[in-house]
């Protein structure tokens, strides 16, 4: 018997037999109590060297059909964490009037090239992009396609003077860090490159597909770690962009996340990059590809008129209309997948 004891992961234990193994997914107390418990079946062939998925024998024949000859997302695809400044309370800085405010009081000023905008997990949602922070983070780097470099300190103090004064303030506590390459420096510069010409975003944790399309031009913003990662597609795939973006928001492959992720209480799973980039995918060169484009690029501008709504009856409207695309959206990547309809309820009942 194996037992997984976190306090926020469903523990489980698993019975093992030569054909197999039976898992319950359950507490200690209630199996000491003597309840009946649900279980399920894991067939033998899928306790192999490999890392372990706990999934029903229908629901493994499915994550197998799913992967079966199809390319996984990693393989047309970057994704990358964002950044650690290490020093958040120096960092970033909140927008009062004309002027910046620390997080312990003190008004300072910085030149606005010198600053961006923090992007964390509160910042986008399922297929909406809308920071709302007024929060600027000191930004001493210099971004250039692929890579980045930090501005040397004597470039710092030339091009902002305000901001290294500020910076050159706040020096004992940005020393005492534990990780930095220069005393001004983030303490993890993430993949700055990367972020700003990223194509979506998805959050560290999820209780639904949860991945949003970025503006064209990212330079003003910043991704924080907590913000989740950022996913950049391979040049030949950008303009299947919004039809992946269906994809990868739709019931089936929020499903395949499930069966493979951390699972927490509530329905909330991890979408780490080992993750994600497993997601299998459907071949998206046919009219119904294209069918999806449309159907995503309305059901964008639908999500931006409830969020832009002015009346209740407006805001039900659009959300009404929203769920209608969005059924439709499911519909059609069941049919890119090629589901059969006794797949689709084993999802649909996921």
């Amino acid at each position: 018997v194996a037992s997984l004891t976190s306090r926020n992961i469903v523990p489980f234990f698993m019975q093992v037999a030569l054909d197999g193994a039976t898992v319950i997914r359950t507490s200690p107390k209630a199996l000491k109590a003597g309840s009946e418990v649900p279980s399920f079946q894991v067939k033998a062939r899928s306790l192999g060297s490999a890392p372990w998925t706990f999934a029903g024998v229908e629901e493994g024949d499915l994550i197998a059909a799913l992967r079966r000859s199809r390319m996984t997302f990693g393989s047309i695809s970057q994704i990358s964490r964002g950044s650690s400044s290490g020093a958040d309370e120096v960092f970033i800085l909140e927008q009062e009037g004309l002027g910046l405010r620390s997080r312990d009081g003190e008004f300072h000023s910085a030149e606005a090239e010198s600053l961006r905008v923090p992007i964390f997990a509160s910042d986008f949602r399922r297929y909406e992009f809308a920071p709302r922070s007024v929060a600027r983070i000191v930004f001493p780097y210099e971004v250039h396609d692929p890579g980045y470099k930090l501005l040397g300190e004597k470039e710092l103090k030339g091009r902002f003077p305000k901001c290294y004064r500020y910076l050159t303030s706040k020096r004992k506590e940005l020393e005492a860090r534990k990780q930095y390459s220069e005393w001004y420096s983030f303490s993890a510069p993430r993949n700055l490159g990367l972020h700003e010409r990223a194509d979506f975003l998805v959050p560290l944790l999820a209780n639904q597909g949860s991945f949003c399309l970025l503006p064209t031009s990212t330079r003003q913003f910043c991704l924080m770690a907590s913000g989740g990662f950022s996913i950049s597609l391979s040049a030949t795939e950008r303009s299947t962009r919004l039809a992946l973006l269906g994809v990868l928001n739709s019931k089936v492959v929020f499903w395949f996340l499930r069966q493979i992720s951390n699972r927490f209480r509530g329905g909330w799973i991890t979408c780490t990059k080992q993750y994600v980039e497993q997601i299998p995918l459907p071949g998206l060169a046919d009219s119904r590809a294209s069918a999806l484009s449309s159907l995503v690029q309305y059901l964008l501008s639908a999500t931006l008129t409830v969020s832009s709504a002015t009346t209740p009856h407006e805001g039900a409207a659009a959300r009404s209309r929203a769920t209608a695309l969005e059924d439709e959206i499911d519909r059609l990547v069941y049919e890119l997948y090629e589901l059969t309809p006794e797949e689709i309820a084993i999802v649909e009942r996921g």
